[in-house]
């Protein structure tokens, strides 16, 4: 209602100029080379306000609008098209301010529902299949630990690939792109980035396009979630044993202070050193001797006689056993 109006003013006046344009380069008494440049810089003209010089249909139809609309309210924003009159700049401004929140709110929410039956399916399906735990634990992979949330990201990045992909086929047959030209568009519209070298132009499969916009931006905020929901049960487990080695003293509590100094002093950088590899190893080691004296003191606490996999022999300092530890760092 605001925008086709104005467009198809101008597209009207427009064509009319280059229509007489062609008509006087067309009558051998009128032609001269002045004429031809004029009639070049009208079609430049025409092209670069998004006018097409060979068609007088209008690009703001309903089905236009809606797509247009969607791209607004996901901020793809492909550009190649966009509000020229000022009260339809003004909608749009508010139009944005209302819709983008209710969008993403929306498009997140459809995320974590997402990645909850990612999630469930995928326990039900380890269950029922025992060959997979087999598999695990011959791999090193704990039942329910960080590492196997790790294979539900693993497993939600293969699902967007293939979604992509299955994009873009689809749009190989609407569009008559080339399959890398049909991924690359998919790719940059799901991650919301929206150069708008392609755009679909098939106002018939605009609807289907745009439904399927939704859901890949949806699957996106899955894979999110799920990385989310990863990081966020490694930090809880490391506040954990943060609390448990909280009053204890001695080489851990050094190892964490010097790791503490060379976090304030390399800041935002990400580059590390040998000392700072060093201190790794070090905290690696003294969480290593905390696990074991904290063991050991459970026993004696209760009166029992420690494992021979505690007892320390009588000429070294260090267990018998060698205590393995899983240590996670976002460094």
């Amino acid at each position: 209602m605001l925008e086709q109006p104005t467009e198809l003013d101008r597209l009207n006046r427009t064509l009319s100029k280059l229509e007489i344009l062609r008509e006087t380069l067309l009558d051998p008494d009128l032609f001269n080379s002045s004429l031809l440049e004029d009639y070049a810089k009208e079609v430049a003209e025409a092209v670069q306000n998004g006018i097409d010089p060979w068609n007088n249909e209008s690009r703001w139809s309903a089905m236009k609008s809606v797509f247009f609309a969607s791209t607004v309210l996901t901020t793809i924003g492909y550009g190649d098209m966009a509000p020229a009159t000022t009260e339809g700049r003004v909608f749009c401004i508010v139009f944005a301010m209302i819709g983008i929140p209710i969008a993403l709110t929306a498009i997140t929410n459809l995320g974590r529902l997402l990645a909850t039956l990612i999630s469930s399916f995928y326990r039900r399906f380890r269950t029922s299949c025992k060959w997979i735990d087999r598999l695990s634990k011959s791999a090193g992979i704990s039942s329910g630990g960080v590492q196997s949330k790790g294979v539900y990201v693993v497993a939600g990045v293969g699902l967007l690939a293939l979604y992509i992909a299955m994009g873009g086929g689809l749009f190989m047959i609407w569009e008559d792109w080339s399959f890398s030209e049909a991924f690359y568009f998919c790719f940059i519209t799901m991650s919301t980035i929206g150069f708008g070298d392609l755009v679909p132009q098939q106002q018939t499969y605009v609807f289907l396009c745009t439904l399927y916009i939704l859901v890949g931006l949806a699957l996106t905020s899955t894979i999110f979630e799920l990385v989310r929901r990863q990081y966020a049960e490694s930090w809880e487990r490391m506040k954990e044993l943060s609390e448990k080695l909280a009053d204890l003293s001695g080489p851990l509590s050094d190892t964490l202070k010097r790791l503490g100094d060379q976090a304030h002093r390399y800041g935002g950088d990400i580059s590390i050193d040998m000392n700072l590899m060093k201190d790794l190893r070090d905290l690696r080691k003294a969480v290593a001797m905390t696990k074991f004296e904290l063991e050991w003191k459970a026993f004696k606490k209760h009166g029992k006689k420690p494992p021979d996999s505690l007892l320390l022999p009588e000429d070294t300092d260090e267990p018998v056993k060698v205590v393995w530890i899983i240590y996670e760092s976002n460094v």
